[in-house]
């Protein structure tokens, strides 16, 4: 097998959950041919899917215009909103808050790390379905 890509269904978007090509096959377009097929696929249903991207897979989900915004996971009271008052807050709830951002790499992703070490940081990318999408 070269790849797999699997999703699962939320209340409004669709959630790519793995995607996986086998290290022999890497860096030849078979991820990206996932992803347009598992795309065709998904916007026949739902207007957004939403993809959590490892740390090596951050320039990927770029390359194919998903756009980020950073997920920040942390235990109950261990932030408040106050600790991300220099940010502009999408949503925050109990142990979680999504955050805009202006600058997505790794090396802004390590720096953020520094000013949360007690929290999960990772670029949540999404595409949204245009509306001259075509559909096959």
């Amino acid at each position: 097998m070269i790849g797999v890509v699997c999703g699962f269904p939320r209340e409004d978007y669709l959630l790519m959950s793995e995607l996986a090509i086998d290290l022999r096959f890497q860096r030849r377009g078979f991820g990206k041919l996932l992803v347009s097929k598992f795309e065709m696929r998904g916007f026949k249903k739902y207007n957004q899917i939403n993809v959590g991207a490892l740390d090596g897979a951050i320039n990927f989900y770029k390359s194919l215009n998903y756009s980020p915004f950073l997920l920040v996971q942390f235990e109950n009271n261990e932030y408040s909103k106050k600790n991300f008052a220099n940010f502009e807050v999408l949503s925050i709830k109990e142990g979680s808050v999504e955050l805009k951002i202006e600058e997505c790499s790794l090396e802004k992703l390590i720096e953020l790390r520094k000013i949360f070490p007690k929290a999960h940081l990772q670029y949540i990318f999404v595409k949204k379905k245009s509306t001259n999408e075509k559909i096959h």
